[in-house]
């Protein structure tokens, strides 16, 4: 439902959403990973023909999936995509949103493995020797964390009066191992939509921030994969000395 604060829909020009984990859990051999698809319509206000308003809202899509070894220990690894995504007017006030999302998930228990080694030959017993690499996964590790970074506008297009739309995706730029530390840079990339006062159109542009995160292991290693999931993205203009900034 369209806020009272914006005016009506005429036409929607471009939607844009995210799929977002907000929680993971398993009972009775089901593991539910609880989403929601973040979901923003810009489109062009009734009776104001050149005007562009942003209408963001969010979807509860639930996934799950059965496992029935799956217990209250199980490490969940989970990672999303939204797949389809339609935005319709059904009426000046009122659009309707569908999403289809797709969810890869993991499940790891804590099990031991057994290597049989030292067998010698001897009388009529011949052993038969092949070399071969394992790899089974040691450690499961999952930490939450919050990146903030103060993003310039574009000097040609300064005097913005709002963000209309974002989109944030994460990547992985560098993975180091010192000890049981697991050190990984990465990069937020964010494509943004800004409405620049007193102009009839929006400008786009690209920012990247860079991080970087210690993780903590349960022993030393030297191979892991890292996974980088999005909660949540936000961006506000604010005042700073040399001009406005995200």
């Amino acid at each position: 439902v369209v806020p009272d604060a914006l005016p009506d829909i005429a036409r929607i020009v471009n939607v844009c959403g995210g799929a977002r984990i907000r929680g993971k859990r398993v009972e009775n051999g089901t593991v539910t990973v609880e989403t929601a698809v973040a979901v923003t319509a810009v489109y062009v206000a009734e009776g104001e023909q050149q005007a562009l308003r942003c209408l963001e809202t969010e979807v509860e899509v639930p996934v799950s999936a059965s496992v029935p070894d799956a217990n209250e220990t199980t490490d969940v690894v989970a990672s999303l995509s939204v797949d389809e995504l339609e935005v319709r007017m059904l009426n000046p006030r009122k659009i309707l949103v569908r999403a289809c999302v797709s969810a890869a998930i993991r499940c790891f228990n804590e099990e031991k493995m057994s290597i049989a080694s030292g067998i010698s030959s001897g009388g009529d017993l011949q052993v038969l020797t092949r070399s071969c690499t394992a790899a089974p996964v040691t450690d499961v590790r999952e930490k939450t964390f919050t990146i903030s970074d103060e993003i310039a506008m574009p000097p040609s297009v300064q005097g913005y009066s709002h963000i209309m739309c974002t989109h944030t995706s994460l990547k992985v730029t560098d993975v180091k191992f010192v000890g049981n530390k697991l050190i990984f840079k990465g990069a937020a990339l964010s494509d943004i939509l800004a409405q620049p006062a007193g102009a009839a159109l929006p400008v786009s542009f690209g920012a990247t921030s860079e991080f970087s995160q210690i993780l903590e292991l349960g022993a030393p290693c030297d191979c892991a994969e890292v996974l980088l999931c999005l909660t949540g993205a936000y961006l506000n203009i604010t005042e700073s000395d040399g001009g406005k900034s995200g």
